[in-house]
């Protein structure tokens, strides 16, 4: 295709795109693309070819939506993993399960939450609970709140946290 009949395509397949984002659907967008409008009346288009402009402008959302998508997961993990270095750095342990469970989340990853109330502030435990029978997570949950209740009775960590 020439330069010129690609950019004649691309305005095309800009105002299908801009179509279906409006709320239209397949069928109405290539009637609306084939019957045109004062704009694109003389565009003189097949029903099949308006098909086509439409095929174009689905892959082009498609291909925009995954590259969006894949990027935005990225940035969002790396901020999490900024925060959690952070919070680690400032002994924020409370903010740091809690970006535990929010890359947990993020990864698909099924948690469960461990609340446990002392002298330290609640804490969110995050325990990776994928293919885990109940009575095996009852178990886990009962062993950190052993370890919890060792370190808040603990005098190294109650000397820290006065």
């Amino acid at each position: 295709m020439s330069g010129k009949g690609s950019i004649k395509t691309d305005k095309r397949v800009e105002i299908a795109i801009k179509l279906y984002l409006s709320g239209m659907n397949h069928n109405d967008c290539c009637h609306f693309l084939s019957v045109g409008t004062d704009e694109n009346k003389k565009w003189k288009v097949s029903q099949r070819q308006a098909e086509r402009y439409m095929a174009m402008a689905r892959k082009k959302i498609k291909e925009l939506a995954n590259f969006e998508l894949t990027q935005e997961i990225g940035k969002s993990i790396a901020r999490l993993e900024d925060l959690y270095k952070i919070s680690y750095g400032d002994g924020k342990i409370g903010n740091c399960t809690a970006i535990v469970k929010e890359l947990n989340n993020v990864f698909g990853i099924k948690t469960i939450n461990l609340n446990v109330k002392g002298s330290l502030d609640t804490m969110n435990m995050n325990i990776n609970a994928d293919n885990m029978k109940p009575e095996d997570q009852a178990k886990i949950l009962k062993e950190y709140e052993a370890v919890l209740n060792a370190i808040k009775n603990s005098k190294v960590r109650s000397t820290v946290d006065k």
